[in-house]
């Protein structure tokens, strides 16, 4: 089976936006809920205005709109609805944000659902990396809401957070932004 899941795969084109989906169900290495459920990996992509209502189930790279991104992605006024449950790098909104050599961007996304995995957990983004290459400009997440419970559920510490779970990186700005959702670690 493919590595990837959802409404769209694998965003080749420059933008998804209107989307809506109600239930993705699978354990694929990347899957997120309405668009991209999948990678940005070349240019500028952005995914905007979608919603996401239903159940989210992954593997790895584990987001209720986008699984993860990478390079000048961005994920523009979504709104996840639906309970995402994961393995590793889980979030509301993305799985993994990656920093590579230009900023990737959420703005203005909330995240209603439940959000539950084993390691890094958050209501917007479950893990943020640079992956070794710290370049001139920043990973940005603005203006965004967690309403949700997030809970991380390995035994031994699953850095888990309200807004992001772990954050590999000292290239990021979080502005502007709140959590109303009740955070839990075993």
């Amino acid at each position: 089976p493919p590595p990837v899941l959802g409404l769209v795969g694998l965003l080749g084109g420059d933008a998804v936006s209107f989307g809506e989906v109600a239930h993705v169900d699978g354990q694929r290495d990347v899957a997120g809920g309405i668009a991209l459920v999948g990678l940005f990996h070349d240019g500028n992509k952005a995914v905007e205005s979608c919603s996401f209502y239903g159940i989210m189930k992954g593997k790895e790279y584990t987001g209720g709109i986008v699984g993860e991104i990478n390079k000048l992605g961005q994920i523009k006024q979504c709104i996840n609805y639906a309970s995402v449950n994961g393995g590793n790098r889980t979030g509301g909104i993305v799985g993994k944000v990656n920093y590579v050599d230009d900023e990737p961007w959420v703005n203005e996304c909330v995240n209603v659902g439940d959000v539950e995995a084993d390691h890094f957990v958050g209501g917007i983004a479950g893990y943020i990396s640079a992956d070794g290459n710290e370049g001139k400009d920043w990973i940005k997440i603005a203006r965004c809401g967690n309403y949700g419970r997030i809970t991380a559920s390995s035994t031994d510490g699953g850095c888990v957070g309200g807004l992001v779970g772990k954050c590999d990186t000292d290239k990021i700005r979080v502005n502007n932004g709140a959590n109303h959702g009740t955070v839990v670690g075993n």
